[in-house]
């Protein structure tokens, strides 16, 4: 299948090996050489003036070379490659930054940093269909990846062909955050009641620790401790394991008994559509929490 690549790129490449060439004193020369020598004159009058030529079309090939709105990439992605053994699943090895001006910043798990600019094309097939590309080019150096867009998934750039590496878009089923990994970071309460707190932070964007507190009435509290909440890169959900979950019963202001009902919980969390934070609990049976409550995030 013929492929008509990144023409916009190749086109800039091409110029500056055109005019380093046209400025070297070998450039020079091989100009010179390539000068015909003055022929002699016609022995009859040449036309006072030149015959009118009709202007050439623009090919088609290049009248297409229109630049991809950057607007489309701009924001957070994640640099993922597939398992070898299940290429549905996917490993993040990195983040990266895409600003609407075509900048770019990238910095993997190991710290290792890139930067520069985004240059934009299509991809034109033999059957006359074509499809936006991204080049990824740091300073001074050939692209260090080029991908595709595809409208009808708009959330994850395709590195090359194989289908083994991409670019996804963090924060997915959450548009009001659209954070990616630090998405879940906040404190959310329950809009009806105001009697639910949930607090939620991370150091690296994967390892949670999750805070409940629900007051039952003015003499009892439930809580949940969640010490072991992991954000799964493919779900965008958190999801934890060895949860504590007690009772807290006052008998007075200051004199309490705390009835632990487990010690080994588990469950998920995500977004809606809209935005809400949802939460299922497994243990349902013993912490009497139904999953059907909705919560908001607290303004900072």
């Amino acid at each position: 299948m013929k492929k008509r690549g990144m023409a916009l790129i190749l086109a800039g490449v091409l110029s500056v090996s055109v005019l380093a060439a046209c400025g070297s004193d070998s450039g020079k020369e091989a100009a010179a050489a390539a000068t015909p020598t003055a022929a002699a004159a016609p022995t009859e009058a040449a036309p006072t003036e030149a015959p009118e030529e009709e202007p050439e079309d623009v090919p088609e090939e290049e009248a297409d070379e229109e630049e991809v709105d950057f607007s489309v990439i701009a924001g957070g992605w994640y640099y993922q490659l597939a398992d070898q053994d299940d290429q549905t699943e996917f490993t993040s090895v990195g983040v990266m930054e895409i600003g609407e001006d075509g900048s770019f910043s990238y910095t993997s798990n190991e710290g290792e940093t890139r930067s520069g600019k985004v240059r934009s094309g299509y991809e034109e097939f033999a059957d006359g269909s074509r499809i936006p590309m991204f080049g990824f080019f740091e300073e001074g150096t050939e692209p260090w990846i080029s991908c595709y867009y595809n409208e009808e998934d708009p959330d994850n750039l395709w590195i090359g062909n194989g289908g083994m590496e991409r670019l996804t878009r963090g924060g997915h089923g959450s548009p009001q955050q659209g954070q990616g990994r630090n998405e879940f970071i906040g404190t959310y309460t329950e809009p009806r009641t105001g009697r639910c707190l949930i607090t939620m932070d991370t150091e690296d964007g994967i390892n949670y620790t999750v805070s409940v507190v629900w007051g039952g009435s003015a003499y009892e509290t439930a809580y949940w401790e969640i010490g072991k909440a992991v954000y799964g890169e493919s779900s965008g959900e958190l999801e934890y394991s060895d949860a504590k979950f007690y009772v807290r019963t006052f008998t007075d202001e200051t004199t309490y008994t705390d009835d632990v009902r487990y010690t080994d919980g588990t469950g998920r969390f995500w977004f809606d559509e809209d935005g809400m934070l949802c939460w299922v609990s497994d243990n349902s049976e013993l912490d009497e929490y139904d999953g059907q409550t909705l919560f908001e995030r607290l303004p900072e």
